[in-house]
């Protein structure tokens, strides 16, 4: 141990003791670990010496679960947490530390929605009002002037902090992207702010920016989607429409592309989906998109490289230095499921069906189907557990996340950064494990504990994408 002059020291070892167990237990380690709400005085002794510390512990009941590319957020009624990568301040509690459970996002009280993209994240307050943290390199946090903080090995432009999105303008949700963000406003126009090379802004032009600017079109829109380098909107008729990039297919609109931006197939406006659906849900991706009909049924579209469209393609898309399959119009998922909610991820998708139980596919190297395999499948697996989910996300890029009707949050696949919330225990978990914070909950299938792999990131199905720098 070090004394109090700096030196090191071989003599006994530090006894460490709570006075409230119940509340948060300490290991021989000096490791807390909060048990229930309340609070509990530390005591760490060594020889004639001890000091003491106080530590509180909050429990907290998640309305809202998001899980991002490397990192996952939530929202209780006391405001917003997020855990897991935080090399470019996207958790946004001030820090640069990767969280391996939930810590609030610094004046993240009034946020009532949260949106968590690749290496950012953005909320809403009620009064309508958006603001965005983590990296600033495209504009994608929108506050006009460049993020004043340096973060990562690349010193790239962030805010560890939420800072306002530029322009006044009152939004009713918003979908915080790769290097783009989007929303929509109340009176159901959208806008998108952040990387425009491929006319993912969607206003006629491949000029980017760091304050909103409006998608072109005058359509109307109940909800929107950004992805990577792409975006689209649901309409209130129930028509698809997307903009951006092409290269894999994403916008739906068959084999041919309105222009090109930077030598690749693009759209630098609104383009509607082809076959003529008529969709009551949309959820976009990486590089796809999945609608839901009212029927239920699931139809995809984009790249296919994992069999995150949720059946066989053969169809095979070619761009920005690599080759994808691929579907360039929606597709039926291939099941007889129904479904009420669908969420597309990177390589992964999942659906909620009727009955509140979670179905993904896709690739599943770390367990992000959450079916207790590391078996990928083409097809909708069932999320191992017996839980039944209320709200399922898989917009992780190798994790996806779920609400259960009893307001408990879980999270499965890839570990690395902490963004399944549970402490960080292994690199992955293959089934659905409780993220920590949220208390003792009893009445869960219990499952065999989860494999440890260690070694370098999992082997990911090959994508295109050159945005953006990794964690």
């Amino acid at each position: 141990m070090i004394d109090a002059s700096g030196s090191r020291r071989i003599g006994p070892p530090v006894t460490w003791t709570s006075d409230a167990p119940g509340a948060a237990t300490v290991d021989p380690s000096g490791i807390v670990t909060g048990a229930a709400a309340g609070s509990a005085t530390i005591t760490a002794s060594a020889e004639t010496k001890s000091g003491t510390a106080t530590a509180t512990v909050q429990v907290v009941k998640f309305a809202a679960v998001q899980a991002g590319a490397f990192h996952s957020c939530g929202l209780t009624a006391g405001g917003a947490y997020c855990w897991g990568n935080n090399t470019y301040g996207q958790i946004g509690n001030g820090a640069k530390a990767n969280g391996l459970a939930p810590v609030a996002v610094s004046d993240g009280a009034s946020l009532v929605a949260i949106s968590t993209g690749a290496v950012h994240t953005c909320g809403l307050t009620a009064t309508g009002a958006a603001y965005c943290w983590g990296l600033d390199y495209y504009g994608e946090l929108g506050a006009g002037a460049t993020g004043a903080q340096l973060c990562g090995s690349d010193a790239s432009a962030c805010s560890t902090t939420p800072l306002a999105v530029a322009g006044g303008h009152t939004f009713s949700s918003l979908s915080a992207g790769w290097e783009q963000t989007c929303a929509r406003a109340s009176d159901g126009s959208a806008y998108c702010w952040g990387d425009n090379s491929y006319g993912e802004l969607g206003n006629g032009s491949t000029a980017s920016t760091r304050t909103p600017v409006q998608v072109a079109g005058a359509l109307s829109f109940t909800s929107i989607g950004a992805g990577v380098i792409f975006a689209c909107g649901l309409t209130t008729g129930g028509a698809v429409y997307c903009w951006g990039n092409n290269t894999a297919g994403q916008l739906g609109i068959g084999p041919t592309s309105p222009v090109t931006c930077n030598a690749e197939p693009c759209s630098t406006a609104p383009v509607a989906v082809s076959g003529g659906l008529t969709f009551t849900a949309l959820s976009v991706g990486y590089w796809h998109a999945c609608g839901l009909t009212s029927s239920g049924a699931a139809y995809c579209w984009g790249d296919n490289d994992g069999g995150q469209l949720g059946l066989v393609t053969t169809d095979t898309c070619t761009g920005l230095g690599g080759s994808v399959g691929c579907s360039r119009a929606p597709a039926p998922v291939a099941t007889n499921l129904t479904f009420t909610q669908l969420s597309a991820g990177s390589f992964h998708s999942c659906g909620l069906t009727s009955g509140g139980a979670a179905y993904c596919w896709g690739a599943n190297d770390d367990g992000q189907l959450g079916n207790a395999t590391t078996i990928s499948s083409p097809f909708p697996a069932l999320v191992a557990g017996g839980l039944t989910f209320a709200a399922v996300t898989a917009y992780g890029r190798w994790h996806a996340c779920g609400l259960s009707v009893g307001d408990v949050a879980y999270c499965w696949g890839l570990d690395a950064w902490g963004q399944l919330g549970d402490g960080g225990a292994t690199l992955y978990e293959d089934h659905p494990v409780q993220i920590l914070g949220q208390g003792t909950v009893s009445g869960t299938v219990a499952l065999r504990a989860a494999r440890v792999r260690r070694g370098v990131m999992p082997a990911t199905p090959r994508s295109p994408s050159l945005h953006p720098p990794a964690p």
